[in-house]
């Protein structure tokens, strides 16, 4: 038995959050930077940004194997 069309179907999931995850990133990134919020809590806004646009490069370069 073999499991290469759930590994490859659990790796384009995965990819796919990953772009995601990137996109929603820096769409978070930009909307920060248009808004005028107090300026205490901005890094943490950026800091959300850049750990979702991480994680979703860690998952785009992750592969599942089993």
């Amino acid at each position: 038995m073999s499991n290469e069309p759930i590994n490859s179907k659990i790796n384009i999931v995965i990819r796919s959050l990953g772009a995601l995850f990137i996109i929603l990133g820096i769409i978070f990134a930009f909307i920060t930077s248009t808004t005028p919020i107090v300026t205490q809590i901005l890094p943490i806004f950026y800091f959300i940004s850049v750990l979702l646009a991480l994680s979703g490069f860690l998952a785009l370069i992750s592969r599942i194997e089993h």
